[in-house]
């Protein structure tokens, strides 16, 4: 969302709530990230880690977006 939109401290917060959720998410899933090596990996299994692995570099790519300055 657009800081010229919301404004600051809506931006702020959103941009806490957004980071939250994709923290959440990925302790929930905790399970999928320790079984990526096991298993046969199909065609399709290898296009989905794939793209995994480019959403995952494209936010490495943003990391100034990230709320604290954590980078």
């Amino acid at each position: 969302m657009a800081y010229e939109m919301v404004g600051r401290q809506a931006h702020k917060w959103l941009g806490v709530g957004i980071f939250a959720l994709f923290a959440a998410h990925h302790i929930l899933n905790a399970e999928w990230s320790k079984s990526i090596f096991k298993g046969r990996y199909t065609a399709f299994r290898i296009f989905q880690t794939v793209l995994i692995i480019l959403a995952f570099l494209s936010m490495l790519g943003s990391k100034r977006h990230f709320p604290f300055g954590i980078w």
